[in-house]
């Protein structure tokens, strides 16, 4: 993977959004948009891709990866629900994970998406009632 951060859009800040302005983490606060948006279009705030240790953080156990010519999947179990990884940049190597994610509680899905970053995370797992 070529970077573990990217510059994130003004629509993903909300209360309690993580991201990195002058290379320190920070949450959403009261700020206008006007100053997020030229911090933003200066290259000044970026925000970290998820990777294990985000997840980990939330109370998930990394439980099982398998790699096959075609796919790689990872698997994190929580205490209610377990996460699934499918697709690409996921490797042991790299730590950071790219694909789609499949939210289960007991086998069944909860969601099927995209999840860039941890802050998205927690938003979804309190949507569906982590």
């Amino acid at each position: 993977m070529k970077d573990k951060y990217y510059t994130p859009s003004i629509e993903e800040f909300h209360v309690g959004f993580e991201y990195e302005y002058d290379g320190k983490c920070v949450f959403q606060r009261d700020m206008s948009i006007s100053f997020m948006d030229y911090l933003i279009s200066n290259g000044k705030i970026r925000v970290k891709y998820l990777d294990k240790q985000d997840i980990e953080s939330l109370g998930f156990i990394h439980k099982k990866y398998k790699q096959d010519e075609y796919s790689e999947m990872r698997i994190y179990i929580g205490q209610k629900f377990e996460i699934q990884f499918f697709g690409w940049n996921i490797s042991e190597a790299n730590k950071h994970i790219r694909g789609n994610m499949h939210i289960y509680l007991q086998e069944e899905a909860h969601f099927m998406g995209t999840v860039k970053n941890k802050s998205e995370l927690k938003r979804i797992l309190k949507q569906i009632g982590l």
